[in-house]
């Protein structure tokens, strides 16, 4: 008996303790809106529209409706799949830098345009073509670009193959709330 009480007041105690902290700690953290950590638009470097595709994609533009994408050469030579939330067109290329693209849409509204996954051969170096075009990264290993007041560009390397990803934080997409 006398163990189950001691084993009690111990818990008891650490419970207390840990309310106690947590009450410290709560008035000394301060809570940051997601928003704050967004860089401010005059920060990122403004770009023309499409300026930030590779050589060979300049006729499109991020925010771009499904249906306008599906008229141009990409969109009719690509293969078109819903996947519930976005849906994609994958198109092939033969006599440019990179074999493939996987384009992303939104599923909802007019369906916008928002990601460019480009896929390069294996012997292509990504890393020396990204330097080079973009010069250095402008925010924690990623390039952005503004070609549009409502939301920015973001550029990235993938580790596990030889994609660049270009995409852009347009409200009502899964990267709205990318910062």
């Amino acid at each position: 008996m006398n163990r189950i009480l001691i084993s009690a007041l111990i818990i008891l105690g650490v419970g207390a303790s840990l309310l106690g902290l947590l009450q410290m700690m709560s008035e000394s953290t301060k809570v940051v809106a997601p928003d704050s950590f967004k860089p401010p638009l005059e920060n990122i470097p403004e770009v023309s529209k499409g300026e930030y595709l590779p050589a060979g994609l300049g006729d499109l533009r991020m925010n771009m409706p499904l249906s306008e994408f599906l008229a141009t050469v990409h969109g009719q030579h690509g293969t078109h799949e819903d996947k519930g939330f976005r849906e994609t067109v994958t198109t092939s290329y033969a006599d440019t830098q990179f074999s493939s693209v996987t384009f992303y849409f939104d599923s909802k509204g007019n369906k916008p345009l928002y990601e460019f996954i480009i896929e390069y051969p294996e012997a292509f170096d990504l890393s020396s073509y990204v330097v080079e075009r973009y010069g250095a990264p402008t925010h924690e290993g990623e390039w952005r670009f503004r070609d549009h007041e409502d939301y920015y560009i973001m550029i990235w390397t993938t580790s596990f193959s030889n994609r660049l990803i270009i995409a852009a934080n347009i409200d009502g997409t899964e990267h709205q709330h990318r910062k």
